[in-house]
């Protein structure tokens, strides 16, 4: 599955605090249509069964920015259909928060200060936060095209770009042998302009059903940033108002 925990914790690191090798096209033989490569991975990482039976998440992890000396612990915690906060504890920084109840979607942050995300970061973030983007990517995203086959560390991938209704096209690389993602490029929107994301995912184990990327590595802005999971629970019974929008943010929101 895609796990959602890269993008939103890369929009936290990147504001104020950031101080795969991809080979030649192999040949090219009949390409599936990219609606093919998408319900191949839902297969592969559970299917479609498996991830309706579960409509709560809650991930911690650690995060680390290599060679910069720099380390944190996150968490996400994800409810159905569409609500999620995150949150990133650096050390000798602070603790930078995201989240949405669905509609308003928010940023705390200890350089910056507090905001609502608006636009494609906005629209993004909601993409993210949905509980079953995966199988409803086309709510999401308006076109989906493989491009070709290519190498990415040594492994065949169907490159796939999506188009979503609002952003800029993002491309996946899902392996041709086991249907699992490998890679991603995106561009992530945030105060500092846009960023070009490249994620590369690893070490998938199954959780209650699903397989999930225990590894994610991200480059940007020539930092490296590996984030490891330790832990995934499904079935959480969050308590009541773990993902209200602070009164703060309402009121930001509503001047708007």
């Amino acid at each position: 599955m895609t796990l959602n925990y890269g993008p939103p914790l890369l929009r936290l690191v990147s504001l104020g605090l950031l101080v795969a090798t991809v080979s030649p096209a192999v040949g090219q033989d009949a390409l599936p249509k990219a609606e093919e490569v998408l319900a191949k991975s839902i297969e592969a990482t559970g299917g479609e069964a498996a991830y309706k039976a579960l409509s709560t998440r809650k991930v911690t992890g650690t995060i680390e920015f290599v060679g910069a000396g720099l380390k944190g612990k996150l968490s996400l915690e994800q409810q159905a259909p569409n609500s999620m906060k995150t949150s990133l504890e650096l050390e000798n920084v602070g603790t930078f928060l995201q989240g949405t109840d669905g509609t308003i979607a928010y940023e705390i942050n200890p350089v910056s200060g507090e905001r609502v995300l608006e636009g494609a970061e906005k629209a993004a973030f909601l993409r993210e936060a949905a509980f079953y983007s995966d199988l409803e990517w086309q709510d999401y995203y308006e076109a989906a095209e493989t491009k070709e086959i290519m190498e990415v560390d040594g492994t065949k991938c169907y490159v796939v770009a999506m188009t979503p209704k609002e952003g800029r096209v993002e491309t996946r690389f899902y392996a041709v042998d086991s249907g699992l993602l490998v890679k991603s490029r995106r561009i992530v929107e945030s105060p500092m302009g846009e960023i070009p994301v490249e994620s590369i995912v690893s070490d998938y184990r199954e959780v209650d059903g699903l397989k999930i990327p225990f590894v994610s590595t991200e480059v940007l802005l020539g930092q490296e940033v590996k984030t490891t999971i330790q832990t995934v629970e499904h079935g959480v019974d969050f308590p009541e108002g773990t993902f209200a929008i602070p009164e703060a943010i309402k009121n930001r929101a509503g001047a708007r």
